[in-house]
């Protein structure tokens, strides 16, 4: 198991899992929507770097991604974790339509066929 460690937001050390703080609000890092997307960067508390140097303490995921995708993306240091954070958002935002467009005709593309199939009798 990996090593635990608390943040006051720029400085990290190692603590024991008995010593994380039950109230871990100061954890959240950044927090943006964009469209129907939520950008969540937090401080983990636990190394991610799976025993190898530096630890991975901060990590960035984007909820709502057409198709289920899931967005993850990993960092070493507060500011590369603020930085990562910035970037996605920034990102998102200027391929919004794009996006939305892309989603939009994959859905009409769903309901097309959906409607096809629904005309073909199927026999048992």
């Amino acid at each position: 198991m990996g090593q635990w460690y608390d943040t006051d937001g720029e400085n990290v050390w190692p603590v024991s899992a008995l010593e994380t703080p039950l109230d871990r609000g100061h954890w959240v890092v950044a927090k943006t929507k964009v469209a129907d997307w939520e950008v969540s960067t937090v401080f983990l508390g636990l190394d991610h770097s799976f025993g190898g140097p530096p630890p991975v303490l901060w990590e960035t995921m984007v909820f709502g991604i057409p198709g289920g995708r899931d967005v993850q993306v990993r960092y070493t240091s507060a500011a590369d974790a603020r930085d990562g954070h910035a970037g996605i958002v920034a990102r998102l935002t200027a391929g919004r339509e794009a996006i939305l467009a892309a989603e939009a005709e994959r859905q009409r593309a769903e309901d097309l066929l959906t409607g096809l199939l629904a005309e073909v009798e199927v026999s048992p």
